[in-house]
């Protein structure tokens, strides 16, 4: 009787056994490797989305600001762009600043002029989320403020205004160990400036290298 029950018991477990549902093999499951969520300072193996930029460049205007139409650029930009959408969005603040001295004035004797103009702005940009070299494309609205002044003997004269235009502009980012090199050439659109009720066009061309951080 005793050997029938422990053959029942030890039948009723393999049938047991049998029945439960077989255990997982591998890793739990969890976020990706490479998930961004998951990586830590220092560590690049995962592809970062946000790059901060500083900027330094030629900038062209409009024969009208001459001779202060080709001021030196500065820029801060950032600029987010994720991997699962290679559509994402970039903001910054840029600067073109020219000064000339001993200028010849219309009105006779000599001066000097400064030109600074200003620059905030936002939109959208494009980019491949892979490989060491990423070109990327981008577009949006800035204000854009133009500060102009003349200094001729003790006297000064300035103006300042500002006016809301477009932007687009393309370039090619080089991308390594969490530090990126950038060239990047950018138009304004529709942008004015206006002194004494006469308007020009303040939009401008440019080329600029950049140096920034990834993460």
């Amino acid at each position: 009787m005793t050997r029938s029950l422990r053959t029942a018991a030890l039948a009723a477990l393999l049938c047991a056994c049998a029945a439960a549902p077989p255990s997982p093999v591998g890793p739990p499951l969890g976020p990706a490797a490479d998930d961004a969520s998951t990586r830590r300072p220092g560590d690049y193996t995962v592809n970062p989305t946000g790059r901060l930029t500083f900027s330094f460049g030629q900038r062209w205007l409009d024969g009208a600001f001459a001779p202060t139409d080709e001021p030196t650029a500065f820029g801060v930009e950032f600029s987010q762009v994720r991997e699962e959408a290679p559509l994402g969005y970039e903001l910054g603040f840029a600067f073109g600043d020219d000064r000339q001295r001993g200028v010849a004035l219309s009105g006779g004797g000599t001066g000097n002029l400064d030109l600074l103009q200003s620059e905030v702005y936002a939109g959208v940009r494009a980019s491949t989320s892979r490989g060491t070299l990423r070109p990327y494309v981008g577009a949006g609205a800035t204000w854009l403020n133009n500060d102009t002044r003349v200094t001729s003997g003790g006297l000064e004269a300035r103006e300042s205004d500002g006016d809301l235009g477009g932007y687009a502009h393309a370039g090619l980012l080089l991308e390594r160990m969490g530090v990126h090199l950038s060239l990047d050439y950018r138009m304004t659109f529709w942008a004015d400036y206006e002194v004494d009720g006469a308007r020009f066009d303040s939009d401008y061309a440019q080329v600029t290298l950049g140096v920034g951080v990834s993460f």
